[in-house]
């Protein structure tokens, strides 16, 4: 598809006329529309929008309207989601690095649900949040993303099941594996060999009493910005046939879309201020 949709394309003249730049423009029948792609082919998954890749009120009920959930990183977006009365049951806390007050607010409202990656964030949640339904944050191959996450956040096999077994000795309850590709990831094989990585920490973490039933393959889910990439359906496919050969059959999957969501679907309309051509190149000044 188009960098900028023709509907979107014919607003922003129209934008022009009555309204001062830069200004941004979202097309809520592309989110809706995207939204349906996913439910169709992750037709047995949660789907929980990842709120931090655009926070606006607008998208966020269209989206519940849509019945699809939330995945949060910070309290600012916990804040707005309380705030627009999403029900608790429809969050989950995807940061495995929370601030001590993100941790207390989501407890102090049922949300149940986080994921870790570190002996300081099961402390932290064994205290603020006893009992708390947690996943650990596994590092897997970010191969063919456009911006990695292998050094921010995860760990590796051993330590993952490590992990777990001292957050079942906190008193809380270990449920599944987080995971991410990577933002913007354009090889589909990337998630096989993400869930091939869970599925060995899967077993060992059963060889220890850990029985897991969740598995959150994140986001990465790309948008289509100047270049091709792999379509909804072609990802779906290679995840679920993932799944299918290496989790047991009652697996609950989570799916974290951002960009693959809402990514094609805003356009900033602005103003070229100024023009200038320096070392031989041209350059356009923005408001």
């Amino acid at each position: 598809m188009p960098f900028v949709n023709d509907h979107l394309l014919e607003a922003a003249k129209s934008l022009l006329a009555s309204e001062k730049t830069p200004a941004l423009l979202i097309d809520k029948r592309l989110i809706r529309a995207r939204y349906e792609e996913f439910r169709t082919h992750f037709s047995k998954a949660r789907i929980c929008y990842a709120v931090k890749c655009n926070p606006h009120h607008a998208i966020i009920t269209l989206l519940y309207e849509l019945g699809c959930d939330f995945e949060i990183s910070s309290l600012g977006e916990l804040e707005r989601l309380l705030a627009m009365k999403i029900p608790h049951q429809r969050i989950t806390v995807g940061n495995p690095v929370k601030v001590p007050s993100l941790i207390k607010l989501a407890y102090e409202n049922g949300i149940d649900l986080a994921a870790f990656d570190s002996y300081s964030e099961i402390e932290k949640l064994a205290s603020l949040a006893p009992g708390t339904k947690v996943g650990v944050r596994l590092s897997v191959p970010n191969d063919g993303s456009e911006w990695p996450l292998t050094k921010k956040f995860g760990v590796e096999s051993d330590d993952a099941v490590e992990l777990l077994v001292k957050a079942r000795a906190s008193g809380l309850e270990p449920v599944g594996i987080f995971f991410h590709v990577g933002s913007q990831c354009t090889l589909v094989d990337t998630w096989a060999k993400a869930i091939e990585k869970s599925r060995a920490v899967w077993q060992l973490a059963a060889e220890r009493g850990i029985k897991l039933h969740m598995l959150n393959v994140g986001g990465g889910f790309p948008a289509t910005y100047l270049k091709p990439v792999p379509s909804v359906a072609e990802i779906a496919r290679v995840i679920e046939d993932s799944v299918a050969g290496a989790f047991p059959g009652d697996t609950e999957v989570v799916i974290a879309p951002g960009r693959g969501l809402v990514g094609e679907a805003g356009v900033l309309v602005a103003t070229v201020t100024a023009k200038a051509v320096m070392d031989s190149e041209r350059w356009l000044y923005l408001d």
